[in-house]
């Protein structure tokens, strides 16, 4: 997000490993790797756009229209005994 460059940290298995400084907030953000030797040289990777979104949504779940066996394809009604469901 154009924000200051951060340090990322190396584990014993050589994984690395960034936190971020402060909670982001809901929206698109973007992060750029950049790779730096002990030479000094650098270089960077493409920016990787990543969206927050800490908004709960309730899910949704519905019989198949091939599961469905009552009067019409909308009253959740059948005696399939392995019914599918969509979410």
């Amino acid at each position: 997000d154009g924000g200051a460059a951060q340090a990322a940290v190396q584990d014993a298995a050589g994984q690395w490993h960034f936190t971020v400084p402060a909670a982001l907030a809901d929206g698109e953000h973007n992060m750029v790797v950049t790779v730096t030797d002990t030479a000094g040289n650098s270089t960077s990777g493409e920016a990787f756009a990543f969206t927050v979104d800490t908004t709960l949504s309730l899910p949704v779940i519905d019989l198949t229209d091939a599961s469905d066996s009552g009067a019409d394809m909308t009253d959740n009604i059948t005696n399939n005994t392995t019914p599918a469901f969509t979410l």
